[in-house]
């Protein structure tokens, strides 16, 4: 299909598992067909943007038809607080019924166990044990069966659910099930869809918008229209709507809530070629998912953030008082052999005594951030004034209240009392609110925060680390604070036992400034990364965490996905039962997930339940506690023991159900924040740098990786290095803004994108010489199959073909081909002429027109060029040293003495060195045909490239037969002569004779072409060099005054401004390989020279992706010629001879440096220096007229802080 994509969809009626789930499977083709017949692949990256929409248009699509099909409806049931939609009529008791576990696991294991010991006659070890463990969850969750009928799978499911009646679960079958959702549907209709659809159409569409905007805000700093459309859709279905019935609605609120977004990017202005516009008139170099939005309320709260973190308040903490709790701290930790650490000393007095509303603290894992709160909380209490503390998660608040001493709650807790005013939030001026685990704060909840602040007269200190979990929305206030005003650090490390770890946990924490980026080098060097299947993976480590809590070690274990962690929580259990730490004699009480805890098992609570109170009242039910399963009751209550402070408590039936999980294992984020002696992760390649940060930073003495390969062929490098560049892809405001503008404004993008535009104008240049040259063939050779021989010429019609040239796919190879051997000083004409002139563009082993006529040039113009260049290279030719203009005076001279002996030498074929490989010598062209025949047998399943190559060793071979049986005597003779084969001494030919072929040999080479005047590529124009902006094309005759000629010129003149100004920004923010240029220099040319230069570097850089922690300016292989005996290529001289700029332009920095002034005047030139820097920097970071509104209110924010 043109202009779409095709895919093949695979229905699916069953989960893995068996139960009913019905879904599809898409796979989508790679490449796609254009309108204008031309293949291309698809960009992954937009693909991947529209993943979330496909998914959302899917499920809504889904309910619409099976609603139009049975008229059953659906229901939006909370689910971990999210909308799930089921069936009416279907209850969540049925559904987790058919969902449960398919049998017994103890009774699994010892049938697994007896058959162990029956084939090998004794008892398992604990190794074995292990797997057989495996062996038995697996069994009693099976995996994914061949595929059945819906018929068969009706037959299963209609079984299930007359045995569920067993178990006190009712489910309707077959007819009765029909008239039963029926009936409940139609219920439902009627009491409540028709009333919310109503409420929808009365509800104002700017309450609509608003609705959506706040999800979108809530989730993300920026969005996309794939957002925009994905969001609309969640919020429409819950809404009871769709797309068939109410699409006039619903295009309302998508084109609202995209017009009350903020437009951030930049419409790309630039002149582009009509041939590299899209229908819609945008550029094909801005990608089709470029549009990037915000909202006012976002990027009002990232100011009203970096304005706290520079606004002025009264301090909480006097320095005197701060110096004595200092003191105090000394004098403890002096007693037990111990110092204060600085950082944490830095930490603990800029939270206390800073006068600043907001202060962030960023330490990595194990740096000691508890210690240093500590130490302020004292000085500010000291002070008269209260610490109050708050977390994401009540866990969090838990512990800061345990290890602080401080009154803590959760963040959403006190937000929601104090915006509901249903409680009072006793916050008093002079209070500080610490925030702790920061990073994982929202923004716009980080906002609030501050207004209460703000409102109260109290000051915010949060405290957290960037570079682990961050916020499930839209979040980066930590770094952005850290980026645009700064923060305190605190960079000693104390968990780990080891030294070496815990530098290792710093290089994993976030890439070097110089250096290769290897995060996982000392992991693996010390033997603490494994890496195999997942189930492998899953025993090793239940192996590895059992032997350590065996050995009195508390130890955890770590998954990246909530599949793995059950599969994990399965086999922990087994080995408990096995054991005898678990019993089973009770029975089992079913878990949300399907799991079944016993007496003795460890399970998870995964919900806030305040009402739910433990430990005489100072404690209540909280998500990611952790307990031991003391009772179980018949109506599915727990009653369970807290394993931390021991507090019991009764979880209710429906809470068990909904929110607890077997709790041996934990997710990434559920670990984050807990300290243990040894931790086993098992990440994947969708684990990303902080996840594997997190994990890896849990324990003390020990933290084991271990890789799950999930793909055939997968290895655990690449995984290592998917997972250490997966990283910072939640961006604040201000971040994408000046991404966007880098992007824009990138040296390497646009100087390929000139490049692009330049290979456009070489084939308009190359059109009038291709028509030339075709159309001065009359007549095709036509050849025996056979012996080689032309037994007939056929009639060419070159101007026609000419015409198919252009219009083939390959036309701009072609022309790429030709320009190159134009630019060699080779006629393109006379080139083409000789390509077209060998034959038909006709498939020579089928007779059918070619494809591809541009494609069959494009391979004859390159061979002959092969061609023509192994015969100026054949410097053993015996003449071919001397010049033209020699040559023929020689030729004049011996033909006066030679006329006689001229007649009696006869040639059979006086042009013989016109014939394809004439010129080759014997042995060269038999190991050439020898590479070309492996080269086809290797090509066989490629038919166009197989026949090429196949024509290729045709003409070998035809070469190869006519040497062997058409050459003799004289003729022989003369050839092996010119072709440099053996000497002219002691044979017939006369010096005339040889100086004459010799001639005619050169006269058969392709003419050469006179080219216009260009300047040196070491020239600067237009503020940039042409090694590094190739303006050949540019600068043609052929394109003056033409559109395209003007584009180029716009483009280059833009790029040498742009290279300006990059440098000056370079020179500012000083990466490692800067310092290979020397300081900027005073002088204003030599400063100008200096950026170029820079810029110049970078562009290069940028173009084969060095790392920024490269410190070597151009890499050696960048500058390295391959075949030193050649000239050099363009991309090897460019790198030559920006390297001698990096040279050069130090030698100018360092003599400038020592250049003599009058004294006094050194500091006036670093002022001057520093203030062009500073001058230029700010002339990058203007916007453009599509972020005014943007840049306006950040520049406004940012001067204000800086008032």
């Amino acid at each position: 299909t043109k202009s779409g994509i095709i895919g093949t969809k695979f229905r699916h009626y069953d989960s893995r598992a068996g139960d009913p789930n019905l879904h599809d499977h898409v796979v989508i083709a790679n490449r796609v067909e254009g309108e204008d017949d031309k293949w291309s692949s698809i960009d992954g990256r937009v693909l991947y943007q529209y993943g979330v929409e496909c998914s959302e248009l899917y499920n809504s699509r889904v309910q619409q038809y099976v609603t139009e099909k049975t008229g059953l409806q659906f229901e939006p049931r909370m689910q971990n607080g999210k909308p799930i939609h089921e069936i009416v009529g279907i209850s969540d008791e049925t559904i987790r019924a058919f969902s449960s576990r398919r049998g017994d696991i103890s009774a699994e294991l010892d049938k697994v166990k007896e058959k162990f010991v029956a084939d090998n006659g004794y008892e398992p070890s604990e190794k074995q044990l292990i797997k057989l463990a495996q062996q038995a969850t697996l069994a009693t969750r099976p995996a994914k069966s061949e595929a059945r009928s819906l018929e068969d799978l009706h037959i299963e499911w209609v079984a299930q659910a007359h045995a569920l009646s067993e178990y006190g679960v009712q489910v309707p079958v077959d007819h009765q099930l029909a008239e039963s959702l029926k009936n409940a549907s139609a219920q439902y209709e009627q009491n409540t869809l028709q009333t919310v659809r109503q409420e929808a159409y009365s509800t104002p569409l700017e309450a609509h918008t608003d609705a959506v905007l706040s999800r979108l805000e809530e989730a993300r700093s920026t969005w996309r229209r794939t957002h925009i459309n994905a969001e609309t859709t969640r919020y429409v279905r819950e809404l009871g709507l769709n797309e068939a019935q109410d699409q006039g609605l619903i295009s309302s609120i998508r084109q609202s809530v995209t017009e009350d977004s903020l437009p951030l990017h930049i419409k790309d202005t630039r002149l582009t070629p009509r041939e590299y516009l899209r229908k819609d008139g945008t550029s094909q170099y801005q990608r089709i998912d470029s549009e990037l939005f915000t909202s006012e309320r976002v990027l009002t709260a990232e100011n009203k953030i970096l304005d706290a973190a520079s606004r002025a308040v009264i301090p909480a903490s006097t320095v005197d008082v701060f110096e004595l709790a200092a003191q105090k701290r000394r004098t403890e930790l002096a007693k037990q052999g111990h110092t204060l650490p600085a950082g944490q000393e830095a930490m603990a007095r800029a939270f206390a005594t800073s006068d600043k509303l907001l202060v962030v603290g960023i330490g990595a894992a194990g740096a000691g951030k508890t210690s240093s709160t500590r130490l302020a909380v004292d000085a500010i209490e000291a002070s008269g004034n209260r610490v109050i503390g708050m977390a994401p998660t009540a866990a969090a608040a838990a512990v800061m209240r345990s290890e602080m001493r401080i009154n803590a709650d959760t963040v959403d807790k006190f937000l929601i009392d104090w915006q509901s005013g249903k409680a009072y939030v006793d916050v008093r001026p002079g209070d500080v609110l610490l925030v702790d685990e920061a990073g994982m704060i929202a923004t716009p909840k980080m906002e609030k925060i501050l207004t209460l602040a703000q409102e109260r007269g109290a000051l915010v200190r949060a405290l957290g680390d960037y570079r682990q979990l961050s916020a499930v929305g839209s979040g980066g206030a930590l770094r952005l604070v850290d980026r645009e005003i700064g923060a305190v650090h605190l960079d000693e490390l104390f968990r780990f036992k080891s030294p070496e770890e815990a530098a290792a946990t710093l290089a994993l924490r976030e890439p070097p400034l110089v250096g290769t980026d290897k995060p996982f080098s000392w992991y693996l060097e010390n033997d603490r990364v494994v890496a195999g299947s997942t189930d492998a993976m899953i025993e090793d480590v239940f192996r590895k965490y059992s032997a350590d809590v065996t050995a009195g070690k508390q130890s955890i274990m770590i998954a990246s996905t909530n599949e793995t962690v059950t599969r994990l929580n399965d086999l922990a259990q087994a080995h408990a039962i096995e054991h005898g730490q678990v019993s089973t004699g009770a029975g089992a009480v079913a878990l949300h997930n399907s799991s079944r805890a016993h007496l003795g098992d460890t399970i998870v609570t995964r919900k806030n339940a305040r009402r739910l109170v433990v430990n005489s009242g100072q404690d209540f039910v909280k998500n990611g506690d952790l307990w031991r399963v003391t009772d179980l009751h018949d109506d599915g209550r727990i009653t369970a023991q807290h394993t931390g402070h021991g507090g019991k408590v009764t979880l209710p039936a429906g809470y068990v159900q909904e929110s607890v999980e077997l709790g041996y294992a934990a997710t990434i984020h559920r670990a984050q924040g807990s300290t243990v002696d040894t931790a086993h992760a098992l990440v994947d390649a969708s684990t990303d740098r902080a996840g594997a940060y997190v994990a890896l930073t849990r324990g003390r003495e020990n933290n084991q990786l271990y890789v799950a390969l999930l793909a055939d062929g997968e290895k655990r490098d690449d995984v290592l290095d998917r997972i250490t560049g997966a990283y910072e892809r939640d961006l604040t405001v201000h971040e994408s803004v000046d991404q966007l503008r880098a992007e824009h404004r990138n040296l390497a993008t646009l100087i390929a994108q000139h490049e692009d535009i330049s290979e456009l104008a070489a084939q308009k240049v190359m059109e009038p010489y291709l028509m030339e040259g075709m159309s001065r063939v009359k007549e095709h050779p036509v050849r025996d199959k056979d012996s080689g021989q032309i037994i007939d010429h056929t009639p060419a019609n070159g101007v026609e073909d000419a015409k198919a040239v252009l219009a083939s796919p390959a036309w701009p190879a072609l022309a790429h081909d030709m320009g190159e051997a134009y630019r060699q000083g080779i006629d393109p004409a006379a080139l083409v002429e000789r390509a077209y002139a060998r034959r038909p563009l006709e498939a020579s082993n089928q007779g059918a027109e070619a494809k591809d006529y541009a494609a069959v040039m494009q391979w004859r113009v390159e061979k002959i060029g092969v061609d023509a260049q192994k015969v100026h290279e054949m410097a053993e030719r015996p003449l071919s040293y001397l010049s033209d203009e020699h040559l023929d005076k020689l030729v004049e001279q011996a033909a006066k003495r030679a006329q006689p002996l001229e007649n009696r030498i006869q040639l059979d074929d006086a042009w013989w060195f016109t014939n394809p490989y004439a010129m080759v010598k014997s042995d060269e062209l038999m190991a050439m045909r020898s590479r070309t025949f492996k080269a086809l047998q290797a090509n066989e399943n490629d038919g166009s490239l197989y026949d090429r190559i196949k024509e290729n060793l045709g003409d070998m071979d035809a070469e190869v037969q006519r040497r062997r049986w058409e050459v003799s005597g004289d003729q022989r003779e003369l050839e092996q002569i010119i072709r440099g084969e053996r000497p002219r001494s002691g044979h017939n030919f006369t010096l005339h004779k040889v100086l004459s072929e010799e001639q005619r040999v050169r006269q058969h080479l392709i003419p050469t072409i006179d080219l216009p005047e260009t300047k040196k590529p070491e020239q600067i124009q237009n503020g940039i060099s042409g090694h590094t902006l190739d303006r050949f094309w540019e600068n043609h005759p052929h394109l003056h005054n033409t559109r395209l000629g003007t584009i180029l010129h716009s483009r280059s003149r833009e790029i040498g401004q742009l290279a300006q100004v990059r440098g000056a920004q370079l020179a500012a923010e000083q990466p490692e390989w800067v310092k290979q240029l020397g300081d900027v220099p005073a002088n204003k040319k030599l400063a100008r020279h200096w950026y170029r230069t820079a810029a110049e570097v970078e562009s290069l850089r940028d173009k084969y992706n060095i790392v920024p922690s490269e410190p070597e300016a151009v890499p050696k292989k960048l500058r390295t010629q391959a075949k030193p005996h050649e000239a050099p290529s363009r991309a090897e001289a460019r790198g030559k001879f920006i390297h001698a700029q990096v040279i050069n332009t130090h030698k100018r920095s360092v003599m400038a440096a020592h250049h003599r002034m009058p004294k006094g005047e050194h500091e006036n030139v670093h002022i001057a220096q520093a203030r062009d820097t500073l001058l230029r920097a700010q002339e990058a970071r203007r916007e453009d007229n599509a972020q005014q509104t943007v840049e306006q209110s950040i520049t406004e924010s940012r001067l204000t802080r800086e008032e």
